[in-house]
């Protein structure tokens, strides 16, 4: 020390503490959490790795399966842990500080009070399983009527697309995305026109009566396809909502019943 002068030792004693300080961010814990924390931004990306593929998910097993969800298959339980992480980002949210108007805001009533005049009722609707709530404590047969009302109470689910794109806009917002900013626009704009295909070619499945001898869209369009795999059908029904989104509509895929044509139209 005696070779150093004073301002070169106030110098190495103020980079040996902001080192210090670097190194205790890793496994520090601060409460509230602060949302622009790297721990909470990992948290963040995770959970918009799960909204993506349940946006695209969920419509695909509401049209294309009929299991019910009281059958614990591969992806009912996947589809139960994904609830679990969901409402635990529910509890994250109501801990979570924000900022209002250049406003650093980190009390946990302020915090509450924002979270639920905001994205409380989207997050709850989409993240509660209560469909598996009404597996379990209701009325367990699998006759058609039964499914198309868990069908109906699963549709709610698709309300974490809009979850998935405040996670995107907020993204944006922060100073650590900056240079993400274009690449996060492309991305939105492109799940925004592919997620609008897959839920309309979906939702046109659905419209489908299986039990039923009457003719629909798919036996006029290709009556094979009916002993096809889902992954043909699946096709079938991407192929004419992206001709019909596009407005080109070459009109080999025709909708046949009311119900049909009131959806196409």
């Amino acid at each position: 020390l005696e070779t150093l002068g004073f301002d070169e030792f106030v110098a190495l004693v103020m980079m040996v503490k902001d080192f210090h300080q670097r190194e205790q961010k890793w496994y520090q814990f601060k409460f509230p959490l602060e949302p622009d924390s790297f721990g909470k931004q990992c948290w963040d990306i995770f959970i918009m790795v799960l909204l993506i593929f349940t946006c695209f998910a969920v419509p695909y097993q509401l049209a294309f399966t009929t299991t019910p969800g009281n059958i614990m298959t591969p992806y009912n339980a996947f589809d139960v842990a994904v609830d679990v992480f969901f409402m635990l980002d529910v509890a994250v949210n109501f801990c979570t500080a924000f900022t209002h108007e250049g406003h650093y805001v980190d009390d946990l009533g302020k915090i509450s009070w924002h979270y639920l005049t905001t994205w409380f009722a989207v997050d709850i609707t989409g993240s509660f399983p209560i469909d598996k709530v009404i597996l379990t404590t209701g009325n367990t047969n699998t006759d058609l009527s039964s499914l198309r009302i868990l069908k109906a109470v699963r549709m709610l689910k698709l309300m974490r697309a809009l979850k998935l794109m405040g996670i995107l806009s907020k993204l944006q917002e922060k100073q650590g995305w900056a240079k993400f900013k274009k690449g996060l626009s492309v991305f939105k704009s492109m799940f925004a026109m592919g997620y609008t295909a897959h839920l309309l070619g979906c939702c046109f499945t659905m419209l489908i009566d299986e039990e039923s001898d009457a003719e629909h869209w798919r036996i006029r369009y290709d009556p094979e396809l009916e002993f096809q795999d889902n992954y043909h059908k699946y096709v079938a029904a991407l192929y004419w909502a992206c001709v019909t989104v596009s407005t080109i509509g070459y009109g080999d895929v025709q909708p046949v019943t009311h119900e049909e044509r009131q959806f196409s139209s």
